[in-house]
């Protein structure tokens, strides 16, 4: 079994009794939810964090088009696809 650490967490009373709703209505305990939430939030947070860092090394390198170019970029995206829908 892998080793795990405790984590305390303050929450308010709403979030307490919604906490309390899921685990009574999904028989799960509030450890797991919290768990999992704390899992779910961990990963998309750590994703979101580096696609920022890797756009700016992007960035940092030269390597944007001006705002212009990628609004032209985008409508012929959207023509293409609004032709591509009307013909399907």
């Amino acid at each position: 079994m892998a080793k795990t650490d405790t984590l305390s967490i303050r929450l308010s009373p709403e979030m307490l009794s919604q906490l309390n709703f899921i685990a009574q209505s999904t028989r799960r305990s509030k450890s797991f939810l919290g768990s999992e939430a704390v899992e779910r939030f961990i990963k998309t947070e750590a994703e979101i964090i580096r696609g920022i860092q890797e756009a700016q090394a992007e960035a940092v390198a030269g390597h944007v088009i001006s705002h212009e170019q990628a609004m032209q970029s985008m409508q012929a995206a959207i023509r293409g696809a609004a032709k591509r829908s009307r013909t399907a």
